[in-house]
C-alpha cells in the first residue's frame, strides 16, 4: 500500500501554486489549475489514493519558496518522490539539478549530458513530464537558438522565472 498523499494551495507572483507530497518528499507542484487538477488525478492514479489537503505539512517549504519567489532564495531543498517516472525520465531530471541558479542550458547541453547527443525532443518530453517544476528547474533549459523552448506551465511563467533568476543572481 502506498503512502498517502498531501497537498496544500498557496499564493505566488504567477499565481495559485499547488504543492503535493508523500511521506518520501514532494511528488507535485503546479502552477496553474490545469496543472493542479493533473496532479490531483495523477496523484490519486499512481498511489491508489486522492490526496488530502494538509496546509500544516508543507509550512517549512512554503516560507523557501516565498523567499524564493522574493528574490532572496537560490535554492529550494526538499526531498523529491519521483514516483511514476522513467528511468530516463528520472535522469533528465537529476541531470537538470546541476544547472546552476540563474543559467540556462539548452536541451542539447542535457541530451549529452546523459550521453545521448541526439535525444533533444525526448529530453523536451522528459522536461514536460517533470512533476515538480522549481524544484527540479526545468525552466533554466531552452533551446539552442536562445529560444524559451517548452514549458508544462506555460512560457509566461517560464520567461517570469528566469528573469527573477537573472535578476537575483
Amino acid at each position: 500500500m502506498y503512502p498517502p498523499v498531501f497537498y496544500t494551495r498557496l499564493p505566488s507572483p504567477v499565481g495559485n501554486l499547488g504543492l503535493f507530497a508523500t511521506k518520501e518528499g514532494i511528488c507535485g507542484l503546479s502552477f496553474r489549475e490545469k496543472g493542479f487538477s493533473h496532479h490531483l488525478k495523477r496523484c490519486a492514479k499512481i498511489f491508489n489514493t486522492p490526496p488530502v489537503r494538509r496546509d500544516e505539512r508543507f509550512h517549512e517549504l512554503t516560507g523557501v519558496l516565498e523567499l524564493f519567489f522574493r528574490g532572496r532564495a537560490d535554492q529550494i531543498n526538499a526531498p523529491i518522490d519521483l514516483t511514476g517516472l522513467t528511468p530516463f525520465q528520472s535522469h533528465v531530471l537529476q541531470v537538470l539539478q546541476e544547472i546552476p541558479y540563474g543559467t540556462v542550458r539548452s536541451y542539447q547541453w542535457v541530451a549529452q549530458k546523459i550521453g545521448n547527443p541526439l535525444a533533444c525532443r525526448a529530453v523536451g518530453a522528459a522536461c514536460g513530464a517533470n512533476p515538480v517544476p522549481l524544484l527540479i528547474p526545468c525552466h533554466r533549459v531552452i533551446a539552442k537558438d536562445g529560444s524559451l523552448g517548452g514549458f508544462s506551465s506555460g512560457l509566461r511563467i517560464k520567461k517570469w522565472l528566469l528573469d527573477l533568476e537573472k535578476q537575483s543572481h
